[in-house]
């Protein structure tokens, strides 16, 4: 008997990247504006001033870059579900781990670690929204449908066999 092959179930990161990119861009603002001050040389100047403006500049340009860096990765992050494997894929590799493989799966804290005999494979939330003292991670878009984060670690949880234990 042949078995015929459902469709496959992509979990990308959420919509909610786009204010990551966003936020990247008005830092990335804010430092241009503040290396302009620097060269305008308006009003009493002194060197500990110009010095204070510098490293805030140059404090704003590396936070914006790092957004950057982490929007890009983010963005680049994928995980494909097939009816006998998982493909993992990150900004600079991809890797594919059959369900059939799997040993166990650890949680230490938000990050669950799938632990296969090929390698392991690290789940964890990319970004959080915080309110006060809440936070909470953000989901992912399951085949364009917006799911909390927790869905892709049941998923593949289920998938591989494995329950998912307390480290």
């Amino acid at each position: 008997m042949q078995r015929v092959a459902t469709d496959v179930v992509r979990y990308e990161p959420v919509e909610a990247l786009r204010w990551l990119k966003f936020g990247a861009g008005s830092m990335r603002q804010d430092a241009i504006q503040r290396s302009g001050e620097i060269v305008r040389r308006e009003g009493a100047r002194t060197i500990g001033k110009d010095l204070s403006q510098a490293a805030g500049a140059l404090f704003g340009m590396g936070k914006s870059a790092m957004a950057d860096l982490l929007h890009a990765s983010a963005s680049a992050t994928e995980f494909v579900i097939s009816d006998t494997e998982v493909q993992v894929i990150r900004a600079t590799q991809s890797k594919r781990y059959a369900f059939s493989e799997a040993v166990r799966a650890e949680r230490q804290g938000d990050k669950v670690y799938f632990v296969f005999s090929s390698g392991t494979v690290e789940v964890s939330p990319y970004a959080y929204i915080t309110s006060g003292r809440i936070k909470a991670p953000l989901g992912w878009n399951r085949n364009g449908l917006e799911v909390p984060f927790t869905t892709l670690v049941e998923e593949l949880a289920a998938r591989c066999g494995v329950g998912v234990q307390d480290v």
